[in-house]
Protein backbone atom coordinates (compact mmCIF):
# COMPACT_ATOMS: atom_id res chain seq x y z
CA UNK A 1 0.00 0.00 0.00
CA UNK A 2 1.52 3.28 -0.88
CA UNK A 3 1.89 5.61 1.86
CA UNK A 4 -0.37 8.75 1.74
CA UNK A 5 -0.14 11.74 3.79
CA UNK A 6 -4.33 12.76 5.05
CA UNK A 7 -5.38 16.04 4.33
CA UNK A 8 -4.40 19.05 6.90
CA UNK A 9 -6.40 21.97 6.45
CA UNK A 10 -10.25 22.21 7.42
CA UNK A 11 -12.69 25.01 6.45
CA UNK A 12 -11.98 26.16 9.96
CA UNK A 13 -8.87 27.52 9.00
CA UNK A 14 -10.25 29.00 5.60
CA UNK A 15 -12.36 30.69 7.56
CA UNK A 16 -10.15 32.02 10.19
CA UNK A 17 -7.60 33.20 7.78
CA UNK A 18 -10.01 34.83 5.75
CA UNK A 19 -11.46 36.66 8.45
CA UNK A 20 -7.96 37.78 8.95
CA UNK A 21 -6.72 38.74 5.32
CA UNK A 22 -10.37 40.47 4.10
CA UNK A 23 -10.30 41.58 7.38
CA UNK A 24 -10.23 44.47 9.58
CA UNK A 25 -6.53 44.11 9.86
CA UNK A 26 -4.68 46.06 6.14
CA UNK A 27 -1.59 45.87 7.86
CA UNK A 28 -2.02 41.76 7.25
CA UNK A 29 -2.90 42.09 3.64
CA UNK A 30 0.88 41.63 2.66
CA UNK A 31 0.19 38.00 3.91
CA UNK A 32 -2.35 37.06 1.62
CA UNK A 33 -0.39 35.69 -1.65
CA UNK A 34 1.32 33.40 1.05
CA UNK A 35 -1.60 32.30 2.61
CA UNK A 36 -4.12 31.92 -0.05
CA UNK A 37 -1.17 30.02 -2.10
CA UNK A 38 -1.58 27.32 0.80
CA UNK A 39 -5.07 27.28 1.17
CA UNK A 40 -5.18 26.62 -2.75
CA UNK A 41 -2.51 23.58 -2.23
CA UNK A 42 -3.95 22.26 0.92
CA UNK A 43 -7.10 22.29 -0.58
CA UNK A 44 -6.50 20.26 -2.93
CA UNK A 45 -5.06 17.64 -0.70
CA UNK A 46 -8.26 17.48 1.09
CA UNK A 47 -10.61 15.45 -0.99
CA UNK A 48 -7.80 12.45 -0.85
CA UNK A 49 -8.38 10.99 2.71
CA UNK A 50 -10.39 11.49 5.65
CA UNK A 51 -8.57 12.97 8.56
CA UNK A 52 -8.82 9.73 10.68
CA UNK A 53 -8.01 7.27 8.68
CA UNK A 54 -4.36 8.49 9.34
CA UNK A 55 -4.88 7.53 13.06
CA UNK A 56 -5.09 10.72 14.16
CA UNK A 57 -8.58 12.54 15.33
CA UNK A 58 -6.89 15.60 17.06
CA UNK A 59 -7.52 17.79 14.21
CA UNK A 60 -5.82 19.17 11.41
CA UNK A 61 -2.57 20.93 10.75
CA UNK A 62 -3.20 24.30 10.89
CA UNK A 63 -6.54 24.22 13.25
CA UNK A 64 -7.10 24.10 17.17
CA UNK A 65 -7.64 20.17 18.60
CA UNK A 66 -10.68 19.62 18.34
CA UNK A 67 -13.85 19.71 20.34
CA UNK A 68 -13.35 23.33 21.67
CA UNK A 69 -15.68 25.45 23.29
CA UNK A 70 -16.90 28.89 21.38
CA UNK A 71 -14.81 30.77 23.85
CA UNK A 72 -11.83 28.74 23.54
CA UNK A 73 -12.46 28.92 19.68
CA UNK A 74 -12.72 31.65 19.99
CA UNK A 75 -9.52 32.67 21.89
CA UNK A 76 -7.64 30.75 19.32
CA UNK A 77 -8.99 32.45 16.50
CA UNK A 78 -7.37 35.95 18.43
CA UNK A 79 -4.15 34.17 19.22
CA UNK A 80 -3.90 33.25 15.36
CA UNK A 81 -4.22 36.87 14.26
CA UNK A 82 -1.98 38.20 16.61
CA UNK A 83 0.39 35.05 15.52
CA UNK A 84 0.32 36.01 12.07
CA UNK A 85 0.14 40.03 12.78
CA UNK A 86 2.65 42.27 11.21
CA UNK A 87 4.00 44.46 13.55
CA UNK A 88 5.02 47.93 12.70
CA UNK A 89 7.82 50.36 14.81
CA UNK A 90 5.70 52.75 16.08
CA UNK A 91 3.62 49.39 18.10
CA UNK A 92 6.76 48.97 19.40
CA UNK A 93 8.83 46.72 16.78
CA UNK A 94 12.83 46.05 17.71
CA UNK A 95 15.31 47.83 17.91
CA UNK A 96 16.80 44.77 17.02
CA UNK A 97 15.00 41.86 15.49
CA UNK A 98 14.52 39.09 13.13
CA UNK A 99 10.92 39.66 12.00
CA UNK A 100 8.15 41.27 11.76
CA UNK A 101 5.48 38.56 12.42
CA UNK A 102 5.58 35.39 13.89
CA UNK A 103 5.17 33.64 10.53
CA UNK A 104 8.21 34.99 9.33
CA UNK A 105 10.04 32.00 10.41
CA UNK A 106 6.89 29.62 11.75
CA UNK A 107 5.02 29.11 7.67
CA UNK A 108 6.02 25.54 6.43
CA UNK A 109 3.63 24.02 5.84
CA UNK A 110 1.10 26.50 7.39
CA UNK A 111 1.28 28.79 10.53
CA UNK A 112 2.62 27.89 13.17
CA UNK A 113 4.85 25.26 11.23
CA UNK A 114 8.79 25.53 10.18
CA UNK A 115 11.16 27.21 8.71
CA UNK A 116 12.74 25.67 5.42
CA UNK A 117 14.78 28.16 4.29
CA UNK A 118 18.09 30.31 5.25
CA UNK A 119 15.89 33.41 5.65
CA UNK A 120 13.81 30.98 8.55
CA UNK A 121 16.58 30.64 10.63
CA UNK A 122 17.37 32.27 13.34
CA UNK A 123 21.93 32.79 13.79
CA UNK A 124 23.18 32.44 17.35
CA UNK A 125 27.02 33.12 18.15
CA UNK A 126 28.92 32.32 21.42
CA UNK A 127 30.01 35.76 21.57
CA UNK A 128 26.29 37.58 21.48
CA UNK A 129 24.16 37.94 24.17
CA UNK A 130 20.03 38.90 23.21
CA UNK A 131 18.00 40.65 26.05
CA UNK A 132 16.77 37.70 27.85
CA UNK A 133 20.90 36.67 28.20
CA UNK A 134 21.09 33.95 25.47
CA UNK A 135 23.24 33.68 22.56
CA UNK A 136 20.66 34.63 19.81
CA UNK A 137 21.88 36.85 17.39
CA UNK A 138 19.62 39.60 15.71
CA UNK A 139 19.53 39.95 11.90
CA UNK A 140 18.14 42.96 11.63
CA UNK A 141 18.36 46.61 13.05
CA UNK A 142 15.46 49.32 12.84
CA UNK A 143 17.77 52.57 12.50
CA UNK A 144 16.88 56.02 13.69
CA UNK A 145 14.86 57.03 10.65
CA UNK A 146 12.88 53.91 10.97
CA UNK A 147 14.09 51.59 8.06
CA UNK A 148 14.89 48.31 8.76
CA UNK A 149 18.55 47.55 8.32
CA UNK A 150 20.03 44.20 7.89
CA UNK A 151 22.98 43.71 10.47
CA UNK A 152 26.39 41.56 9.42
CA UNK A 153 27.00 38.31 11.37
CA UNK A 154 29.82 37.52 12.95
CA UNK A 155 32.72 34.75 12.21
CA UNK A 156 31.15 32.45 15.23
CA UNK A 157 27.96 32.37 13.45
CA UNK A 158 25.43 29.16 13.52
CA UNK A 159 22.22 28.67 12.30
CA UNK A 160 19.07 27.54 13.93
CA UNK A 161 16.11 25.82 11.86
CA UNK A 162 12.66 26.98 13.10
CA UNK A 163 11.17 24.54 15.18
CA UNK A 164 7.33 23.49 14.13
CA UNK A 165 5.01 24.60 17.17
CA UNK A 166 1.89 22.47 16.16
CA UNK A 167 1.06 19.66 18.66
CA UNK A 168 2.99 21.93 21.23
CA UNK A 169 0.52 22.07 24.32
CA UNK A 170 0.02 18.09 23.92
CA UNK A 171 4.02 18.09 24.69
CA UNK A 172 3.70 20.52 27.61
CA UNK A 173 1.25 17.82 29.01
CA UNK A 174 3.74 15.21 28.91
CA UNK A 175 4.31 14.10 32.89
CA UNK A 176 7.45 15.49 33.85
CA UNK A 177 7.52 11.60 36.26
CA UNK A 178 7.46 9.88 33.10
CA UNK A 179 10.62 12.22 31.53
CA UNK A 180 12.71 11.70 34.83
CA UNK A 181 11.87 8.47 34.50
CA UNK A 182 13.98 8.50 31.19
CA UNK A 183 17.33 9.46 32.84
CA UNK A 184 20.13 8.13 32.67
CA UNK A 185 23.23 10.38 32.70
CA UNK A 186 26.14 8.17 33.57
CA UNK A 187 24.53 5.29 31.21
CA UNK A 188 23.69 2.96 34.00
CA UNK A 189 22.43 0.17 31.72
CA UNK A 190 25.24 0.73 29.32
CA UNK A 191 23.74 1.22 25.95
CA UNK A 192 25.76 4.07 25.25
CA UNK A 193 22.69 6.16 25.69
CA UNK A 194 22.36 8.60 28.83
CA UNK A 195 19.90 11.67 28.25
CA UNK A 196 19.88 14.19 31.14
CA UNK A 197 16.95 17.11 31.43
CA UNK A 198 17.56 20.91 32.23
CA UNK A 199 16.77 22.40 35.59
CA UNK A 200 15.30 25.84 34.96
CA UNK A 201 14.51 26.99 38.19
CA UNK A 202 11.32 24.88 40.02
CA UNK A 203 10.63 23.33 36.88
CA UNK A 204 12.67 21.73 33.65
CA UNK A 205 13.19 22.62 30.26
CA UNK A 206 11.48 20.62 27.73
CA UNK A 207 11.51 23.00 24.15
CA UNK A 208 13.75 24.58 21.94
CA UNK A 209 16.58 22.83 20.23
CA UNK A 210 18.32 23.08 23.86
CA UNK A 211 15.60 22.11 25.85
CA UNK A 212 16.14 24.85 28.35
CA UNK A 213 12.57 26.78 27.93
CA UNK A 214 10.17 24.89 30.51
CA UNK A 215 6.60 26.44 29.22
CA UNK A 216 4.98 27.48 26.08
CA UNK A 217 4.69 30.89 28.28
CA UNK A 218 8.13 31.08 28.61
CA UNK A 219 8.99 30.33 24.61
CA UNK A 220 6.76 32.87 23.50
CA UNK A 221 7.60 35.43 25.99
CA UNK A 222 10.95 35.03 24.92
CA UNK A 223 10.35 34.58 21.08
CA UNK A 224 8.11 38.31 21.30
CA UNK A 225 11.43 39.78 23.02
CA UNK A 226 14.17 38.05 21.15
CA UNK A 227 13.07 37.70 17.31
CA UNK A 228 10.43 40.94 17.70
CA UNK A 229 11.98 42.58 19.94
CA UNK A 230 8.58 43.05 21.69
CA UNK A 231 8.68 43.03 25.72
CA UNK A 232 6.22 43.32 28.35
CA UNK A 233 6.11 47.77 27.58
CA UNK A 234 5.13 46.67 23.90
CA UNK A 235 3.10 43.33 24.07
CA UNK A 236 -0.14 43.34 27.14
CA UNK A 237 -0.14 39.98 29.16
CA UNK A 238 -3.00 39.57 27.50
CA UNK A 239 -1.93 39.46 24.25
CA UNK A 240 0.86 37.00 25.12
CA UNK A 241 -1.76 34.85 26.86
CA UNK A 242 -4.19 34.65 23.68
CA UNK A 243 -0.77 33.79 21.63
CA UNK A 244 0.10 30.99 24.08
CA UNK A 245 -3.72 29.73 24.06
CA UNK A 246 -3.32 29.72 20.10
CA UNK A 247 0.04 27.52 20.43
CA UNK A 248 -0.83 25.38 23.29
CA UNK A 249 -4.52 24.45 21.39
CA UNK A 250 -2.65 23.80 17.79
CA UNK A 251 -3.20 20.27 17.23
CA UNK A 252 -0.11 18.15 15.90
CA UNK A 253 0.15 16.89 12.18
CA UNK A 254 -2.32 13.91 11.50
CA UNK A 255 -0.53 10.50 11.05
CA UNK A 256 -0.31 9.50 7.29
CA UNK A 257 -2.35 6.28 6.10
CA UNK A 258 -0.80 3.08 7.91
CA UNK A 259 0.86 0.83 5.67
CA UNK A 260 2.93 -2.78 5.06
CA UNK A 261 5.92 -0.30 4.18
CA UNK A 262 5.18 1.94 7.14
CA UNK A 263 4.80 -0.70 9.25
CA UNK A 264 7.98 -2.82 8.04
CA UNK A 265 9.52 0.49 8.86
CA UNK A 266 8.62 0.74 11.96
CA UNK A 267 10.69 -2.44 12.27
CA UNK A 268 13.38 -1.12 11.01
CA UNK A 269 13.14 1.79 13.36
CA UNK A 270 13.15 -0.14 16.33
CA UNK A 271 15.93 -2.01 15.25
CA UNK A 272 18.47 0.49 14.97
CA UNK A 273 17.79 1.30 18.24
CA UNK A 274 16.04 5.12 17.11
CA UNK A 275 12.69 4.14 19.76
CA UNK A 276 15.50 5.15 22.66
CA UNK A 277 15.23 8.65 22.42
CA UNK A 278 12.51 9.05 20.32
CA UNK A 279 10.17 7.00 22.15
CA UNK A 280 6.91 6.21 20.37
CA UNK A 281 4.69 6.39 22.98
CA UNK A 282 4.32 9.57 25.98
CA UNK A 283 2.12 9.52 28.71
CA UNK A 284 0.20 12.75 29.16
CA UNK A 285 -2.05 14.04 32.24
CA UNK A 286 -3.69 17.28 32.99
CA UNK A 287 -6.21 19.80 31.38
CA UNK A 288 -5.57 18.65 27.77
CA UNK A 289 -5.75 15.01 28.72
CA UNK A 290 -9.13 14.90 30.87
CA UNK A 291 -10.73 17.70 28.20
CA UNK A 292 -9.52 15.60 25.00
CA UNK A 293 -10.12 12.06 26.35
CA UNK A 294 -6.25 11.39 25.43
CA UNK A 295 -3.40 9.74 28.11
CA UNK A 296 -1.23 8.47 25.38
CA UNK A 297 0.40 10.73 22.47
CA UNK A 298 2.54 9.40 19.55
CA UNK A 299 5.67 12.13 19.66
CA UNK A 300 8.82 10.36 19.03
CA UNK A 301 10.87 11.97 21.30
CA UNK A 302 11.97 11.82 25.04
CA UNK A 303 12.21 15.46 25.86
CA UNK A 304 15.39 14.62 27.21
CA UNK A 305 18.73 16.27 26.03
CA UNK A 306 21.54 13.89 24.35
CA UNK A 307 24.91 14.11 23.64
CA UNK A 308 24.93 14.41 19.68
CA UNK A 309 28.70 14.41 19.46
CA UNK A 310 31.73 16.96 18.03
CA UNK A 311 30.49 16.94 14.22
CA UNK A 312 26.69 18.60 15.56
CA UNK A 313 28.19 21.06 17.26
CA UNK A 314 27.16 24.20 17.42
CA UNK A 315 30.21 25.68 19.24
CA UNK A 316 27.94 27.22 22.19
CA UNK A 317 28.62 26.25 25.72
CA UNK A 318 26.45 27.46 28.52
CA UNK A 319 25.75 26.91 31.92
CA UNK A 320 23.05 24.63 31.02
CA UNK A 321 23.95 22.45 28.43
CA UNK A 322 27.22 22.24 26.10
CA UNK A 323 28.07 22.68 22.52
CA UNK A 324 27.34 19.08 21.53
CA UNK A 325 23.90 19.01 23.47
CA UNK A 326 20.48 19.07 22.03
CA UNK A 327 16.86 17.95 22.87
CA UNK A 328 15.70 14.74 21.43
CA UNK A 329 13.13 16.77 18.66
CA UNK A 330 9.80 14.82 17.98
CA UNK A 331 9.32 13.06 15.12
CA UNK A 332 5.95 13.47 14.52
CA UNK A 333 4.95 15.75 11.37
CA UNK A 334 9.00 15.58 10.56
CA UNK A 335 7.88 15.00 6.45
CA UNK A 336 5.07 18.30 6.80
CA UNK A 337 8.46 21.16 8.15
CA UNK A 338 11.34 20.14 5.80
CA UNK A 339 13.29 19.44 4.32
CA UNK A 340 16.30 20.54 5.38
CA UNK A 341 16.40 19.01 8.87
CA UNK A 342 18.33 19.05 12.01
CA UNK A 343 19.45 21.68 14.18
CA UNK A 344 21.02 23.78 11.50
CA UNK A 345 19.18 22.67 8.70
CA UNK A 346 22.35 21.22 7.27
CA UNK A 347 20.02 18.18 5.92
CA UNK A 348 19.08 18.08 2.73
CA UNK A 349 16.90 14.50 3.16
CA UNK A 350 15.90 12.33 6.10
CA UNK A 351 18.89 9.42 5.14
CA UNK A 352 21.16 12.48 5.34
CA UNK A 353 20.18 13.72 8.83
CA UNK A 354 20.20 9.95 9.99
CA UNK A 355 23.38 9.54 8.41
CA UNK A 356 24.69 12.50 10.79
CA UNK A 357 24.09 11.36 13.83
CA UNK A 358 26.64 10.73 16.66
CA UNK A 359 27.77 10.66 19.75
CA UNK A 360 24.84 9.06 21.62
CA UNK A 361 22.76 8.11 18.40
CA UNK A 362 26.31 6.80 16.50
CA UNK A 363 25.98 3.24 17.06
CA UNK A 364 22.21 3.43 15.60
CA UNK A 365 23.52 5.80 12.11
CA UNK A 366 26.38 3.00 11.92
CA UNK A 367 23.98 0.39 11.49
CA UNK A 368 21.91 2.68 9.16
CA UNK A 369 24.69 3.02 7.11
CA UNK A 370 25.11 -0.96 6.58
CA UNK A 371 21.13 -1.26 5.81
CA UNK A 372 20.08 -2.45 2.64
CA UNK A 373 18.20 -0.42 0.05
CA UNK A 374 15.13 -1.95 0.81
CA UNK A 375 15.39 -1.38 4.48
CA UNK A 376 16.44 1.93 4.07
CA UNK A 377 13.46 3.25 1.79
CA UNK A 378 10.92 1.42 4.18
CA UNK A 379 12.64 3.45 7.29
CA UNK A 380 12.22 6.57 5.18
CA UNK A 381 8.67 6.02 4.55
CA UNK A 382 7.72 5.11 8.12
CA UNK A 383 9.04 8.51 9.06
CA UNK A 384 7.45 10.19 6.13
CA UNK A 385 3.98 8.58 7.81
CA UNK A 386 4.98 9.76 11.61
Amino acid sequence: MPWERPPTVSPLYRAMTGRILWGARPSLIVLAVFLSGTIICRDQARSQASPKEGGSSLGYTGDPLQGLTDAEKANFQAGFELFVRVWRVEAGLGPLLNGRSCVTCHRVPLPGGSGTTSGTFVHHSPSSRDVVGKTSLAGFEITESGQIKKRPLTSSTTSRKTPALFGLGLLESVETEAILAWLDPEDADADGISGRIVRVGDSYGRFGWKGTVPSILKFNEEAFAVELGLTDRELTPRQLELVTQYVRLLAPAPRGKFGDRSDRGARVFQTLGCHKCHRPSLPISGVLADRFGVDRIHAYTDLLIHDMGQALSDGIQTDLVSDREFRTPPLWGVNATGPPYLHDGRARSLSEAIDAHAGEAAASARKFRSLSNTDRTELIAFLKFL
